[in-house]
């Protein structure tokens, strides 16, 4: 809280002392004398400004908390992401619509936001699900399984003779 308005920082602050400087258009915030967030300031008090990338790690591993959510409205970053919520509570209204997502929305967190978006709108035009297996399919950053690897042959006579003193 800074100045009777919240503002949300990196998970990795939580339960850290940080230092604010308030400026006219700006408030900075500093963890051990280094700058590690810059934001717009808030005019007003009781106001938010929550980003959904902050608290998104948090918020897919109980995703029955977003129903409930104080600050609900930060996640959703556009009106495209905010109409596949609607979709996706649709097809599996309550907590299961809520964590498909949610996972939605950390895809778009851990990629490109406005990739993610590109892709929901192309869903939602289709009349296809939007959820995070076709978000992912029309990005290009599908599952992919990793490469078979053959085991590898070590020899040892190299180490043997290193014990025995015959190495050069």
């Amino acid at each position: 809280r800074v100045k009777n308005n919240v503002y949300s920082v990196p998970p990795r602050l939580m339960g850290h002392v940080l230092q604010v400087r308030v400026y006219d258009a700006e408030v900075d915030f500093y963890y051990a004398g280094e700058l590690v967030q810059r934001r717009r300031r808030i005019v007003g008090n009781r106001q938010f400004d929550i980003d959904y990338r902050h608290i998104i790690w948090s918020l897919v591993r109980k995703p029955g908390a977003m129903e409930r959510y104080l600050y609900r409205e930060c996640l959703f970053p556009t009106l495209t992401f905010r109409q596949a919520y609607e979709v996706l509570q649709e097809d599996k209204p309550g907590i299961k619509g809520d964590a498909e997502y949610l996972r939605v929305l950390h895809f778009a967190a851990s990629t490109l936001e406005t990739e993610v978006e590109v892709a929901l709108r192309l869903l939602l035009e289709a009349g296809v699900l939007p959820n995070v297996v076709h978000v992912r399919e029309l990005t290009g950053t599908a599952v992919q399984k990793p490469p078979g690897m053959a085991k590898p042959q070590i020899d040892l006579s190299d180490f043997d003779a290193l014990l025995t003193g015959g190495a050069s």
